[in-house]
């Protein structure tokens, strides 16, 4: 068995330091983000001694690396940290029972939640430049809010059925060219399965239930877990923030890395995640 990226990287890192553990994340912004967290929660230590984080490169490859130790024997000392995205609650609990050393924050839709409410971004931002007036970005993101909101439950909706529909081999093949092709009544049978999964009244229903569920709850849920939060923080906070009048303007994942490092505080839900870590 092939290992998956990025398992080469942590047996490199295991083989280089015994005792300490493995936490992989999915990407470079979230090695920024956590990165800054767990140096917080670890002060006066540095928690480097004991912990090395790893990014694979997306949530495809986190999970992967993660079966595969499973599938070898397990490796209490690796631990893996995922966005939820479109994982309902069920898939959530599934998923933590098949792979227990799996993390998953499930009121957050992705890193980029945790910079989208604005009093934790403004927060943030006075922590940086005290008494700039922070009204504007406060208007701005609520001016977008229920746009990405809208956004948010049809994305989560589409994504959920694209899984079911990979899920049941769509759009694979019946069987290898080089085998007989399958019967009718097989064929018939796989054509009826996915028009059940894909059935479109079905399909709205579950998007609309979704949708005036996200608009009913509070603005500060809305901004943490029902906004398109990669796609707001990139289109509408980093644009407001580097509006600010006496503010340098600077990328997102520079944004992201300066709330992380310098905010009032380790957001509790992340805190509750990484200090066993460490």
């Amino acid at each position: 068995m092939t290992p998956p990226r990025p398992v080469p990287d942590v047996l490199k890192e295991l083989g280089a330091s015994p005792g300490h553990k493995i936490h992989i994340v999915e990407g470079v912004e979230d090695l920024a983000a956590y990165g800054k967290w767990l140096t917080r929660l670890a002060a006066p230590n540095i928690y480097t001694a004991t912990l090395t984080l790893v990014q694979a490169g997306g949530k495809k490859p986190v999970l992967q690396a993660l079966r595969y130790f499973a599938a070898s024997g397990g490796e209490p000392r690796v631990f893996v940290l995922v966005d939820r995205d479109e994982w309902d609650a069920d898939t959530c609990t599934a998923r933590r029972a098949e792979l227990p050393q799996l993390r998953i924050n499930e009121g957050r839709h992705a890193v980029e939640s945790y910079f989208c409410d604005p009093d934790a971004v403004a927060a943030a931002v006075l922590a940086m430049h005290p008494g700039l007036d922070m009204q504007p970005l406060r208007d701005a993101l609520d001016a977008a809010r229920e746009m990405y909101v809208r956004h948010w439950a049809l994305l989560t909706t589409t994504d959920r059925i694209a899984g079911r529909m990979t899920e049941i081999n769509y759009p694979g093949q019946f069987s290898s060219p080089t085998d007989p092709p399958p019967s009718d009544a097989d064929i018939q049978a796989r054509f009826a399965l996915w028009a059940r999964t894909l059935d479109p009244a079905a399909a709205f229903a579950e998007f609309d239930a979704l949708r005036a569920d996200a608009l009913a709850r509070p603005h500060a849920t809305q901004y943490r877990s029902c906004v398109w939060a990669f796609r707001f923080f990139d289109d509408v906070v980093v644009p407001a923030l580097n509006a600010l009048p006496g503010v340098t303007a600077q990328s997102g994942r520079d944004w992201m890395i300066d709330m992380a490092e310098l905010g009032p505080s380790v957001p509790t839900d992340v805190e509750a995640i990484l200090r066993p870590l460490i």
